[in-house]
């Protein structure tokens, strides 16, 4: 998951940020906010 979320950023042009680390933690399992902002294809099952 992680791998997947540093690619979204990065792909997307946003700067790592405490806040949207955060975000991200605090949502990490809400299935339908991870699905709205982070596409599942970069999203790989354990």
């Amino acid at each position: 998951m992680a791998d997947a979320v540093l690619s979204v950023m990065a792909t997307n042009g946003m700067r790592t940020s405490h806040h949207i680390a955060n975000t991200i933690i605090e949502h990490r399992h809400n299935e339908a906010w991870l699905r709205q902002h982070i596409p599942m294809t970069r999203i790989t099952p354990a």
